[in-house]
């Protein structure tokens, strides 16, 4: 698993992100969305300067449109990281979580973001809120669930993040043997053995001139 296909899994959007619904209105929404099309091509070279500076022109525009657009905003962190811009990456998760307050992994994209600018206390405090998040629906929630690995291994992310290792390493070996899915057996085997430093150094791509 390269580092790309990493921050694309540590980056999705699950499904608590989707489910708070955000009134837009209809044309703008569609026209802010156009925007974002436009950066499809450029995402396969998301370690390239140039490449990542147009992405977020572009992105600009459509937040200046439409400020509410939450795929905008959430299409800025993958750019910005890149860049080692980590101001405007965090003023972008900020926005994500304004609109979706509720969505766990949000906070834990957030609480990295603050590692890499060197805000440790914030990230902490990030961390703490996407991990009770994590805690609060899985404790209601079946193994049986398609959500439950995505928020088993978040919370264990988590974990990793809030120094607490060895904990994180107990949770996923609860889950590892009862998996069938390889996705999901691949992702609980890369997070068994990894620190914070481990995570934090995979979603600082070095872009390319």
């Amino acid at each position: 698993m390269n580092k790309i296909q990493l921050l694309f899994i540590l980056l999705s959007i699950s499904f608590f992100s989707y489910a708070q619904k955000v009134e837009k209105p209809e044309i703008i929404e569609k026209t802010a969305n156009g925007y974002t099309h436009k950066i499809i091509p450029l995402v396969q070279y998301i370690e390239n300067t140039d490449s990542c500076k147009k992405a977020l022109l572009i992105l600009d525009s459509a937040t200046f449109i439409n400020n509410n657009c939450f795929l905008c905003h959430y299409n800025k962190i993958m750019f910005t990281v890149s860049l080692k811009n980590f101001d405007k990456g965090i003023e972008a998760i900020d926005n994500c979580i304004r609109l979706k307050p509720a969505a766990h992994d949000l906070y834990m994209t957030a609480g990295i973001l603050n590692e890499l600018k060197g805000d440790s206390t914030s990230g902490a405090v990030n961390f703490k809120k996407s991990l009770a998040i994590c805690q609060s629906v899985l404790d209601t929630m079946s193994v049986t669930n398609t959500n439950f690995i995505m928020l088993a291994t978040n919370k264990a992310a988590n974990l990793i993040m809030l120094k607490k290792q060895d904990e994180a390493r107990r949770e996923l070996k609860k889950i590892y043997h009862s998996q069938t899915d390889e996705l999901s057996i691949q992702i609980i085997e890369h997070l068994m053995n990894k620190s914070r430093e481990d995570i934090i150094n995979e979603f600082n791509l070095v872009p390319k001139k």
